[in-house]
């Protein structure tokens, strides 16, 4: 696998993931998702909220970070459901790297006491040093 680091935007099956972390085992990205189910998604997220029934709803469909700083992924969602995968051997293309305010973002949310990521991942992505 080539090098990656935290915040690196590759390709895999045709869909765009941010690189979050890896061990012998597993990989850990999140999917950038479209612009129109991002959309869709905030919407919901931030209509529950002010509802106040977001407890009713699978919370795991809100473990995302919307991107703001990055142009080309800017008002998409990076979303953590299903963030862990079996293949570390991935075969992938590398598109970039997000922008800093995008990757503290995303640090951010991941070692947030309750977010809903893996507890290796909260351990590995808490090691991290991101300036």
């Amino acid at each position: 696998m080539e090098s990656l680091k935290f915040g690196d935007v590759i390709r895999y099956k045709e869909k765009e993931y941010v690189f979050l972390a890896k061990t012998d085992e597993l990989v850990y990205a999140a999917q950038i998702l479209d612009i129109e189910t991002s959309t869709k998604i905030d919407n919901l997220y931030k209509g529950r909220l002010s509802d106040g029934k977001i407890q009713k709803l699978n919370w795991k469909l809100y473990a995302y970070v919307m991107l703001y700083y990055t142009t080309k992924y800017k008002d998409r969602i990076a979303h953590f459901e299903n963030s862990q995968h079996d293949a570390p051997e991935l075969i992938f293309e590398k598109l970039g790297t997000l922008e800093l305010g995008d990757i503290k973002a995303i640090r951010d949310d991941i070692v947030m006491e309750n977010s809903f990521v893996s507890l290796e991942l909260k351990e590995l992505v808490s090691k991290l040093d991101i300036e």
